[in-house]
């Protein structure tokens, strides 16, 4: 067995450093010709009862003898790229130059790091490399248990949005006064990569709205009544873009907001897991909520910030069927629903092509 020995020098020091390579995505026969093939994922599990602070990694490695090891590790340190990357070169220190490392998209700068640390790596957990399957298999195992701990412990997890199926339109009970439109529209199948932008509304009278567009035209709204703030909203609307995710499964999906406080702080969470208390104005619950859900999607995501009113078509649409929803919350269901549906088919055509 191979000896994983501690480096002299550290390169958990995470100062600014000049901009390094661009990393690939698509792994080359170098990668694959690696004696080493490592992997790793991340994640936080906020509902375990007095563990909303860690964060747990796997890292697994198949060796130059094919045998595969996976080295479990959490931490509470409010920086954990430096726990991680310490964990990698008290691994693999000695095998830099012969080792792949295969890093998750959803990571920012971790790959960054790991290739100024001398390692190969490549974004996204190729099935190729060899460790990759080992480390999903892993982490499934580990959540499941955490997951049963926390149920054992009596620990009280939010309910998450409910979720509509596919190609379902949420029955709505005629004896609520207000109506609170609710509609999802999506294709029978989904493509491998996509991209998808999210918008709220409010006014001060407490009517809102999140709403979804997709580059092929699924949409996804929720109106009603609420004040919370156009953060709060703005980064539930993320949150349903996570939770559509989930149910259509792209290998990949770009989320476009034009949001700044609702993309910093799922940039955030997605990157460490946590951010500071009343960061951005959004609630513990919410965040909470962000990364049960982002814990459950399999795409490899990647959020954008646009800015609003640009001229970006997917932002214009999500923007307008906002609007749309929240304007039609307001009126009596038999008034505005027929003219509700008849806007969001246009929208939908405006902004996606036609695409359906």
């Amino acid at each position: 067995m191979v000896d994983f020995v501690q480096s002299k020098q550290s390169t958990a020091l995470l100062e600014r450093r000049p901009r390094a390579a661009s990393i690939p995505c698509v792994p080359t026969s170098d990668h694959v010709a690696s004696a080493f093939h490592a992997a790793f994922i991340a994640w936080t599990t906020p509902e375990i009862a007095g563990r909303a602070d860690v964060i747990h990694w796997i890292i697994a490695i198949r060796d130059e003898h094919q045998r595969v090891s996976t080295h479990q590790v959490q931490s509470s340190s409010p920086r954990p790229l430096v726990d991680i990357i310490e964990h990698f070169e008290r691994l693999l220190a000695q095998h830099k130059s012969s080792t792949w490392v295969s890093i998750p998209k959803r990571h920012w700068y971790l790959p960054r790091y790991l290739q100024e640390a001398g390692f190969a790596v490549t974004r996204g957990l190729n099935d190729v490399n060899q460790a990759s399957s080992v480390v999903h298999r892993e982490v499934e195992i580990a959540k499941n248990l955490q997951t049963s701990a926390a149920i054992q412990a009596g620990s009280v997890l939010d309910k998450p949005m409910a979720i509509a199926l596919r190609g379902h339109q949420p029955q709505h009970d005629p004896a609520l006064q207000q109506w609170q439109p609710e509609y999802w529209d999506l294709a029978s199948q989904t493509p491998s990569s996509i991209a998808l932008a999210v918008d709220a509304s409010s006014d001060p009278t407490g009517a809102s709205a999140v709403a979804l567009l997709s580059e092929h035209g699924d949409a996804i709204i929720y109106g009603g009544e609420s004040f919370d703030s156009i953060s709060m909203l703005e980064f539930n609307a993320l949150i349903v873009a996570l939770e559509y995710l989930e149910i259509t499964r792209p290998a990949s999906a770009t989320i476009y907001t034009d949001s700044t406080d609702a993309y910093r702080v799922a940039q955030a969470l997605a990157q460490y897991g946590r951010c500071d208390a009343g960061y951005c104005g959004i609630s513990e619950d919410s965040k909470h909520r962000f990364i049960r859900v982002w814990n459950r999607v399999e795409s490899l995501v990647a959020f954008d910030r646009v800015q609003g009113h640009s001229g970006h078509a997917l932002n214009e649409g999500a923007d307008q069927l906002a609007w749309a929803v929240r304007a039609a919350s307001k009126l009596p269901r038999e008034q505005a629903e027929e003219r509700l549906m008849s806007r969001i088919a246009e929208i939908r055509q405006a902004f996606t092509g036609g695409c359906r």
